[in-house]
């Protein structure tokens, strides 16, 4: 069985790219590199949903999938916004064009960052998901229920399918415990709108992504358009979120 895919593309030679000034050049392209993140761990999480099942081990082992992912994903759409800032070592800019849009890109971005998600974003990002300290950890310790399971699952078989909830619930779940009675809100509703905060945020960056491709890349080809592009694919490529699951497990190779 086989899938239909279309796309639009705008078809582009990097020599035709000459008389735009290297700046807005090199601008597009890191946007683009870090849109492609974005939008590629977007697709990867709104797959890994899993059904709930009666062994709640398994349903750990898919909460922790779901949360790396979204944990991963959350860490690069926050680089972004302080990419497009265009500011600090390494990427400041003087150009009035890319300043403008960083402006706007900035302005439209606050309202997205109501009741604390940006700073719950940062903190997941320096503490849980692009560091690994031991300081965050023991703060987090007094946040734990005593109750809670630090049991591990070991796989001889493919080491790759080991987890161990001690980590999760002191490096993750007592620190958004540690946050959330921080700043008096509550720890569902804490993670369910960092994921709608996620979905969000993953828009506007494509939105700023276009403006700076309108911006800087489409006034050198005017009277170029995009062309409608259709692939037939195997349907294991091309799925709908609700329908399709992202395996939990590995298996040996038969």
């Amino acid at each position: 069985m086989s899938a239909l895919l279309k796309l639009h593309k705008f078809n582009l030679n990097f020599s035709e790219l000459k008389d735009v000034p290297d700046e807005h050049v090199a601008a597009f392209s890191m946007s683009a590199h870090a849109i492609n993140e974005t939008n590629a761990l977007s697709r990867i999480f709104l797959f890994c949903g899993q059904d709930d099942v009666r062994e709640t081990e398994i349903n750990a082992a898919a909460f922790i999938q779901r949360l790396t992912l979204l944990r991963v994903w959350s860490a690069k759409l926050f680089e972004y916004t302080e990419f497009v800032k265009f500011e600090g070592r390494g990427n400041r800019t003087s150009d009035k064009i890319l300043l403008r849009l960083s402006k706007e890109a900035k302005d439209s971005f606050a309202s997205l960052c109501e009741n604390n998600d940006k700073e719950f974003m940062k903190r997941l990002r320096n503490q849980v998901t692009n560091h690994y300290r031991i300081d965050p950890a023991r703060r987090n310790l007094q946040h734990l229920d005593p109750a809670a399971d630090a049991s591990m699952y070991l796989s001889e078989s493919v080491r790759s399918n080991a987890f161990f909830l001690l980590g999760e619930d002191v490096a993750f779940g007592a620190a958004v415990a540690r946050f959330s009675k921080e700043n008096n809100t509550d720890i569902v509703e804490q993670i369910e709108r960092w994921v709608d905060f996620n979905l969000a945020a993953n828009v506007w960056a494509n939105d700023f992504h276009a403006s700076l491709f309108k911006e800087t890349i489409r006034p050198f080809f005017p009277d170029r358009h995009t062309t409608e592009m259709s692939y037939w694919l195997p349907e294991t490529m091309v799925q709908e979120f609700e329908r399709g699951k992202m395996p939990l497990f590995m298996r040996p190779a038969r």
